[in-house]
């Protein structure tokens, strides 16, 4: 059967059932009021292209955890709306699931940086507990450099000093069950060579995991060591353990990415079992019944930090979101082969 229900219908759905299979808390009894908003539209709309609207991620640090990116607000609601609508999410996830003390933080950190923001999007972790952590991400606005102050400052002049090709692009605050934090997100001016990260992650004490963070990207990508323009974000956020890099690629920006790039992270994971089962894990958990591909890849990130080798994350659209009409046939009617799990089967990059 093909439907035209508004995707917010599937999207509910595949967040119970994978919720099911991750043994999670179901991020539909604190987020349905917002994916009902953010995805009124069928699946496949146009508006579902613009990242963070709904996407899904897969993190190897937390294979336990369900988490998802959301623009809480109107499919084509302006900047100012997304602004609006995201802070007002945050602040209701922030202060339902970790109580006032917590709200009372997130307010201080955020509230300067929403003024001249023109974008932001919410991303919620959800484990057996509840929620997991929330994290608020603002565009870079005039006012934001001047909101900064200790540690978050002296990083953001410390990275343009090291690499003067950076320039500011968001800042993500994050709120878990007993701590807070603030990320920097720098864009990328031109193409980037991967081996001119290495002066950068001199500066912040990680040059050790350079030739290894290379490495994972350089495999997983095809061989590739430079980016194109436009198509790599560079994160930094100071830690306990020391300054944490975490280099975001747009797939969907990449005009060649192997077409195995699926398995190709697949196999990069093959020395860490434990990562490579949660994964496998979770692409099942995120496949709907009747659909042989859980959606199209959007991001691959490598994390880094002094005291750890590079970590993988995903995220990715949904096919219940991404395509335009969704076969739903009975569990029984999708035929596996014997001996083939169902999430061995690739998935792509992009459409």
């Amino acid at each position: 059967m093909v439907t035209s229900e508004p995707a917010s219908r599937g999207a509910r759905r595949l967040l119970t059932s994978a919720a099911r299979s991750l043994r999670t808390a179901d991020p539909v009894d604190v987020l349905g009021n917002y994916l009902d908003e953010s995805l009124s539209l069928p699946a496949g709309a146009a508006a579902y292209r613009r990242p963070h609207v709904f996407e899904t991620r897969f993190a190897e640090r937390s294979p336990r955890s369900l988490s998802l990116d959301l623009s809480p607000s109107d499919p084509y609601a302006d900047p100012a709306s997304r602004v609006t609508g995201t802070t007002q999410a945050m602040r209701q996830v922030v202060g339902g699931s970790f109580g006032a003390q917590a709200l009372s933080w997130l307010d201080g950190r955020s509230e300067p940086l929403r003024y001249g923001s023109d974008d932001a999007w919410f991303t919620s972790s959800f484990d057996e507990g509840g929620v997991r952590e929330s994290q608020v991400t603002y565009a870079w606005g005039p006012q934001t450099t001047d909101s900064l102050a200790g540690p978050i400052h002296e990083t953001v002049t410390a990275a343009l000093d090291a690499m003067p090709a950076l320039r500011p692009a968001f800042t993500t605050v994050r709120c878990g069950r007993s701590y807070g934090s603030q990320e920097l997100v720098f864009a990328v001016d031109g193409a980037l060579r991967l081996a001119d990260l290495r002066p950068l992650m001199d500066r912040f004490g990680l040059g050790r995991q350079h030739a290894r963070l290379v490495n994972a990207l350089a495999f997983v990508l095809g061989a590739r060591f430079v980016l194109p323009p436009s198509t790599t974000l560079l994160c930094l956020r100071p830690a306990p353990a020391g300054m944490e890099l975490r280099l975001d690629v747009d797939l969907e920006a990449i005009p060649d990415i192997p077409p195995n790039v699926a398995s190709l992270l697949q196999l990069q994971l093959v020395e860490r079992p434990q990562g490579l089962a949660a994964l496998e894990h979770w692409v099942t958990a995120m496949t709907p019944s009747g659909c042989v591909s859980p959606g199209e890849l959007s991001v691959l990130s490598v994390v880094v930090r002094p005291d750890l080798g590079p970590r993988l994350a995903i995220q990715m659209r949904p096919s219940v979101v991404g395509e335009a009409e969704v076969e739903v046939a009975p569990v029984e009617a999708v035929p596996v082969a014997a001996g083939v799990r169902r999430s061995s089967s690739p998935w792509d990059p992009r459409p």
